[in-house]
Order: structure tokens, then C-alpha cells, then sequence
């Protein structure tokens, strides 16, 4: 007979809102880079080098992977989001379209947001 009490886990409101954000947007960043563009898409991303798009694409599938890992509970998926973020405004930043210091701003916002949301529950997820 098994005795064990399995904590119940509730997320807030605030982190649930934020996933479902990440996991509806994210799919878009992998659809930008594997569909091809209209010429209209192309004139508006032309400055883009093409290891750009590819790399907003893998950014946008390990966001959607390390956001469906925090709606599982899962630790890695928080330190999983941080790295991609990380990429991200690393990627902007050579390809001109961040100062370094909106990079850093653009990381701290975004992590302040994350820890904010996910401190509650930490000690709650596997």
C-alpha cells in the first residue's frame, strides 16, 4: 500500500499566462525561418544574413522547448529559457540591431521576469 502524498502543484496565473505567450509566439520565430518569404518579407529583412533567420528559427524551438519543460515542471527548462535568451540578444547584437548595453538591459528584463514568475514554484518542480 502506498502511503505517499503527492504535493499538489499550482502554477499562477501570471507564469501560466506567460507560457501559453511563449509557447503560442515561439512557433512563429521557426516559422520565419523555414517557410519561404514573400518579396514584400524579403525587402523588409533584406539587411538579415541568412545565419540570422536560421538563428532566430533555433532560438524560437528552444524557446518553445524550454517553455513546455516549465509547464512540466521541469528545472532545465528555466536555465534552458536563460541560454536561448542569451542567444538571442548575442545573435541581435552582432548583426548590429542591439547596443550592448539594450542586449544586457533586454537579458535582466527578461530574466527578472522569468525568476519573478518561477520563484514561487521552484522548489515545487523536478
Amino acid at each position: 500500500m502506498n502511503t505517499e502524498v503527492i504535493p499538489e502543484r499550482k502554477r499562477g496565473g501570471c507564469l501560466t499566462a506567460f507560457l501559453i505567450v511563449v509557447l503560442v509566439v515561439s512557433p512563429l520565430y521557426v516559422l520565419v525561418a523555414l517557410l519561404p518569404m514573400s518579396a514584400e518579407a524579403q525587402r523588409s529583412l533584406s539587411n538579415w544574413p541568412q545565419w540570422a533567420i536560421y538563428m532566430l528559427g533555433l532560438v524560437g524551438l528552444a524557446l518553445f522547448v524550454c517553455a513546455f519543460a516549465i509547464w512540466k515542471w521541469k528545472r532545465w527548462g528555466v536555465y534552458g529559457f536563460a541560454v536561448a535568451t542569451v542567444v538571442f540578444l548575442v545573435s541581435s547584437f552582432f548583426q548590429g540591431k542591439l547596443s550592448i548595453a539594450a542586449a544586457v538591459l533586454g537579458f535582466g528584463i527578461v530574466m527578472a521576469i522569468l525568476i519573478r514568475l518561477v520563484r514561487p514554484v521552484w522548489q515545487k518542480m523536478e
